[in-house]
């Protein structure tokens, strides 16, 4: 028994001697005037980064190999690591792994990597706890946006993300440098740490995130003192609050939009955290219920004997309800109508110079649309919890007569004698445009543009000529998700 014990202890002495947490008591006294890597390139890249930011804070760059971490931002003192007297700023990095991300990558990646952790201690993740003697609860700390419950650490590296990309673009990077780095990540990170820790978002959403970022960077200007990509910074420029504010909203924003219009392709690539966020989206936004109110401009064409008959275009009003399966924001989805549609048309004849009503058909339906919907682009709207959409939409409607009319006038172009209307089938397309919220109740206002081909059929026509009857309609329907 003693041998065991004595083997897994030499095991695990072994083991740690490969690498070691990155903790303070890593440091040692004269640490915070020591540094390497690349004739001391990394410390001299994170001093250049902090001088942005009013205020600026010392951070001192450490070369440690660290167990799962390939950089880590950390704030240090004697509370930490007696062997310290003063609390300082540092950053803990594997100059084996910057190296290897430097000649892969092109030579830009360790940049942006040491921009990420300065971005860390600017924004004041440090000394909110991150990565310091988190507890479970702690590690599942979320933040609630637009009803979604967002990882507190995924939104921490998002926003380190965001300023490290503001901090490596007014320092030569490009959005080519940017895509090689995320290119050989994540075989490096296979080598050096695990990709999967519940701390981090996936590489697919980092990626995406920056891409989406670039944009506005680039375009937007995107802090307070409205400096863009190409604007020339000078140091003690921004104010550290004021970045970390808009930073957090916008990450925020673009974050829980991202998540919301994943396609599988970038579904697929999710880490564990960003699964369970997509499984409470589907659960929420499975079914949804709308309120319809619109209105129908339709034209009668009839023909009797191949010869046309001359008939009124009318206009009125549809109400009713539609139910839709699949979230809205996926790129299939259906919807069933259910609606209330009156449909009153006149048939005319001449008499000399004067042309009188003939005939009148009134028809009050109920009409039954089943539809298929594709989305066809959806878009973020600012810094508000919600997107705009375009769809496009194809179907096919069954109009049951609850009620039908028939006046003649005297003068029929045809004998009938009291005809029935018939149940309907007519095809359906049409395009939609609309604002959806992320939240559950009150989360949609659509407008749909819908045209309908009907044929018309009556029972019993006693005619020798044959009829023709079809009803074309237009309509523009508003819909109100109140569920």
């Amino acid at each position: 028994m003693k041998h065991v014990l004595g083997f897994l202890l030499l095991l695990l002495v072994t083991s740690s001697s490969w690498a070691q947490l990155c903790n303070c008591d890593r440091l040692k006294p004269g640490d915070a005037k020591a540094f390497e890597y690349d004739d001391d390139q990394a410390q001299r890249l994170v001093t250049d980064y902090s001088r942005y930011f009013r205020r600026h804070m010392t951070i001192v760059a450490k070369p440690f190999s660290c167990l799962g971490q390939t950089a880590v931002a950390k704030i240090c003192g004697p509370l930490e690591n007696k062997l310290l007297t003063d609390k300082g700023n540092y950053i803990f990095y594997s100059n084996q792994f910057l190296d290897r991300l430097q000649k892969a990558s092109g030579g830009r990646g360790d940049q942006f990597i040491l921009a990420h952790e300065v971005a860390h201690h600017v924004l004041g993740h440090i000394t909110q706890g991150y990565y310091v003697g988190k507890t479970t609860a702690e590690q599942s700390q979320k933040r609630i946006y637009a009803g979604l419950a967002l990882s507190a650490d995924h939104l921490h590296e998002l926003e380190a993300d965001a300023m490290g990309l503001w901090i490596a673009t007014h320092n030569g990077i490009n959005r080519r440098d940017i895509q090689a780095i995320f290119r050989v990540l994540p075989d490096l990170l296979r080598k050096d740490a695990d990709k999967e820790t519940p701390y981090h978002p996936s590489l697919a959403m980092r990626q995406r995130m920056l891409e989406k970022l670039w944009d506005r960077v680039e375009k937007e200007k995107l802090f307070g003192p409205k400096i863009g990509i190409n604007d020339r910074v000078e140091t003690d420029t921004l104010n550290p609050s004021e970045v970390s504010n808009t930073i957090h909203q916008l990450t925020e924003g673009v974050y829980a939009f991202e998540l919301i219009v994943a396609r599988d392709s970038l579904a697929n690539q999710f880490n564990q955290e960003e699964r369970a966020i997509l499984r409470q989206l589907d659960r929420q936004h499975r079914f949804s219920v709308d309120v319809v109110l619109g209105a129908q401009f339709q034209r009668p064409v009839l023909a009797v004997g191949g010869e046309p008959v001359t008939a009124a275009a009318v206009s009125s009003g549809i109400v009713g309800v539609r139910v839709g399966w699949k979230p809205w924001y996926k790129p299939h989805r259906f919807e069933v109508d259910l609606l209330y549609n009156p449909q009153t048309f006149t048939t005319q004849a001449q008499f000399g110079d004067v042309g009188q009503t003939a005939e009148r058909f009134s028809t009050k339906y109920l009409q039954f649309r089943p539809r298929y919907v594709r989305q066809l682009s959806i878009r973020k709207i600012g810094q508000r919890q919600g997107s705009l959409l375009w769809s496009a939409t194809a179907g096919l409607s069954v109009l049951v007569p609850l009620q039908f009319t028939y006046e003649n006038f005297g003068v029929p172009l045809v004998q009938v004698q009291s005809p029935r209307q018939q149940v309907g089938l007519a095809p359906v397309v049409g395009v939609g445009y609309g604002f959806s919220n992320w939240q559950r109740w009150l989360g949609s206002v659509r407008l749909n543009l819908l045209y309908q081909w009907q044929w018309l059929r009556f029972d019993p026509i006693v005619t020798t000529s044959p009829i023709r009857a079809t009803m074309h309609t237009v309509s523009l329907e508003a819909s109100v998700r109140i569920r």
